[in-house]
């Protein structure tokens, strides 16, 4: 896919994608809930810790799309990690300073060092095959537990817009498929062998789609611009035609209104004519019987 192509299938995926991940911290909410809140509008029974996990995940991805060609960096994971955490998480953005344990395992993970954190994360940079470099940052992430809280969640993100800008698809983790995703993420945060849970994502969660291949002859653009006309000319041909038939008989009709209206104006006239006629001889009449009268007393 292009970078146009795969942000447009993140885009069109975008509740489904964040009702995932909302699922996957444990929030109870079904995929028209999410979808509602995404819209802004209130869902009933929700606490406003879960509606503030699913709007924050809306502005993430947003930022996600805003920066995608920006360079990944842990000043960028950073911002990511503050706008998972907006009024949920202490300290959203800054590196833990304290211990923290992850449940289910004896793991515990060491307090972050900036410069060591820095020089891991160039290190998974530098690898040239994309997939590898964006589920393998993923994946150092979550088992680092860089922040207070929000890790898998800001760790998701980065291999999204990693995936994303080359064209390589989305990341999340289904609902039948939540079960396998945390047994193998248990297992790597004991062993840090990550062999499993990656080939796992690479296979079951990351959604592509195929678009069909764009068109590399000029003379094959102009053949499907040509085929593409063809009906619309046609079809345009017929509403000239119809149009022009319609001017004609409209055309005939003015003509015979006007006949109509010359007719009638000159019967008008006529009628006119005699009437005057009529009158002056009236009158005349009238005056000869008065003359009559006269000479009769």
């Amino acid at each position: 896919m292009t970078l146009e192509e795969n942000i447009f299938l993140a885009k069109r995926n975008l509740v489904d994608t964040i009702w995932k991940q909302a699922n996957l911290e444990g929030v109870s909410v079904t995929f028209p809930e999410t979808q509602m809140i995404i819209d802004g509008f209130s869902v009933a029974n929700k606490s406003i810790e879960d509606l503030t996990i699913i709007l924050n995940l809306k502005r993430a991805w947003q930022f996600l799309f805003d920066s995608i060609n920006e360079r990944v960096s842990l000043n960028l994971i950073q911002d990511f990690n503050r706008l998972i955490g907006r009024d949920l998480v202490y300290k959203s953005g800054f590196l833990r300073n304290a211990d923290v344990k992850i449940g289910g395992t004896d793991y515990k993970p060491k307090l972050p060092i900036e410069y060591e954190v820095v020089e891991h994360i160039e290190m998974i940079l530098q690898n040239e095959n994309k997939k590898d470099m964006a589920l393998d940052l993923m994946l150092f992430l979550m088992r680092s537990q860089l922040f207070f809280d929000g890790n898998k969640r800001t760790a998701m993100l980065i291999a999204n817009k990693i995936l994303i800008e080359n064209g390589l698809g989305i990341l999340a983790v289904a609902q039948k498929d939540m079960n396998e995703f945390f047994t193998k993420l248990i297992d790597f945060y004991g062993t840090n062998d990550s062999r499993e849970i990656k080939l796992f994502c690479e296979k079951e969660c990351i959604e592509t789609i195929n678009f069909p291949e764009e068109i590399q002859s000029t003379e094959e653009r102009i053949q499907i611009n040509k085929d593409f006309k063809k009906p619309l000319l046609k079809e345009t041909t017929k509403k000239q035609n119809k149009s022009q038939s319609q001017q004609n008989i409209f055309s005939k009709f003015k003509q015979k209104f006007q006949e109509i209206n010359e007719n009638l104006e000159n019967h008008h006239n006529k009628i006119n004519e005699e009437n005057s006629h009529h009158k002056q001889k009236q009158t005349s009449t009238q005056q000869t019987t008065k003359t009559i009268k006269r000479k009769h007393k």
